[in-house]
């Protein structure tokens, strides 16, 4: 969905009135106007914000990134992976390790900061991380951009759009779209049975 879909749609729920043929790619023709240019200059921080919510919640579709044992730094029973490297990542679900003797779907594993430590069953190991993706926020006025998540998931943000613009006038309004959004989302989060459980006891006869 792109994000002056997500404002268009915005402005329907606050019964604004839609001038024209507005489309996201002419949205900019309106950024000026009497009757939706300050719903339109408030909507950037606002959809920034509904962004960073989504990340939080984790909620987004997984990702996933091969680890090798070249790409860690070697302790003494263990490798760190430095995760800056991935540039879209925000947390981890789950690491899936595999080596000539077996598979395992749950490996345990240690955070620092935005290092991932884990044991290396042996040097054929090959670790898979499964991981919660962040969102890039949007520019003041990119209206014709791709958000890449999903449509399910984009079509909830006009409803947090309006919960925050009307907050201060519409107030009745403002909190029944809030919660809008919240059920919406609530609905949308999956149920992960298969979320990380052995983190920390494992390492406590690590040596770093």
């Amino acid at each position: 969905m792109k994000i002056g879909d997500i404002k268009i749609e915005a402005l329907r729920l606050m019964f604004a009135l839609i001038e024209g043929n507005m489309t996201a790619e002419t949205l900019t023709d309106y950024e000026q106007s009497d009757t939706v240019g300050d719903y339109l200059a408030a909507m950037p921080g606002s959809i920034n914000r509904a962004l960073a919510d989504i990340t939080s919640r984790r909620i987004l579709p997984e990702k996933s990134h091969v680890l090798t044992l070249a790409d860690g730094q070697r302790l003494i029973s263990a490798y760190r992976f430095d995760l800056s490297q991935i540039e879209d990542f925000y947390d981890v679900s789950r690491v899936i390790a595999e080596t000539h003797n077996g598979y395992d779907g749950n490996h345990p594993f240690r955070m620092e900061g935005r290092t991932l430590v884990l044991l290396a069953p042996d040097d054929s190991a090959t670790f898979t991380l499964l991981y919660y993706p962040k969102l890039d926020p949007v520019g003041a006025w990119d209206n014709t951009h791709d958000l890449d998540i999903p449509d399910e998931i984009a079509s909830v943000i006009p409803y947090f759009l309006k919960g925050e613009i009307y907050r201060e006038d519409e107030i009745g309004d403002a909190a029944e779209a809030m919660s809008w959004y919240e059920q919406r989302l609530a609905a949308l989060d999956p149920h992960r049975t298969e979320k990380q459980d052995r983190v920390v006891s494992t390492y406590s006869q690590v040596l770093l």
